[in-house]
Order: C-alpha cells, then structure tokens, then sequence
C-alpha cells in the first residue's frame, strides 16, 4: 500500500514543524540571555528550561528533516519515495525531556535537600519506566 499525501496535508505538517523550531530556538536564545539576569534561586530552574528547550530543538530539527527526505512530489500528491520517516526522535526527546521538566518542577517547589532529592528520583524513575 502506497502512503501519500496531499500537498496542503504535507505543508501542514512540514509548517508546524517549522514554526516548532522557530519556537524552540526563540525560547532557547531567550533562556540563554537571561539566565544571568534572573535571581539566583530561579537560575537552576531557567538551566534546565534551557536544556529542555535545546534538547527539543535538536530533536525536532532531526524530525524535520526526516519528514523532508521520506517524500517526493508526484503527480500533485506527496508519498513516499523509499526513505523511511524515523519516527523515533521523538520518543528520545520525550525520554530525555520529560524526567528533566519533573526535575524543573520540584526545582522550583524550593523543598528541602533531602526531599528534592528523594522526589527527583522517584520521578525520573517513573518517568523513564
């Protein structure tokens, strides 16, 4: 069976991808210029946003291009042309992202050590399992 699409089905996806990106480098350059200017007890919490933000960004630029490579123009209509579109980036950056906003979150909860900590692990575990 041949996957095809039409051209306003392909532009769809291929603008919300672009304007994802657009987003996650807007926000990545934004976390990056004023992690120095905000008060200290905020600053691991606007890092790991930075981090997230980067991670999502690499994912997604990765994405972009696999949407690209896996269609070719056709008789007025996209498919697939061979090259598989690797669904699999986003899973990583779910993997990789999800436990760090977890992080975040108790990050700015501003709870004790011990209890950071201890809640930090459980909901990385959970998050990763």
């Amino acid at each position: 069976m041949e996957f095809s699409l039409t051209e306003v089905q392909y532009n769809l996806v291929y603008n919300s991808l672009s304007f994802v990106i657009a987003s996650m480098g807007a926000a990545l350059l934004f976390f990056l210029l004023v992690r120095n200017r905000v008060a200290p007890q905020h600053r691991m919490a606007v890092t790991l946003s930075t981090l997230v933000v980067g991670i999502a960004l690499y994912h997604y630029v990765r994405i972009f291009g696999s949407w690209s490579d896996a269609f070719s123009f056709v008789d007025g209509r996209y498919v697939q042309d061979g090259e598989p579109f690797n669904e699999g980036y986003r899973y990583v950056d779910w993997f990789l992202t999800v436990p760090l906003l977890l992080a975040e979150l108790v990050v700015v909860l501003k709870l004790t050590k011990g209890k950071t900590r201890s809640l930090i692990i459980r909901l990385t575990i959970a998050a990763v399992a």
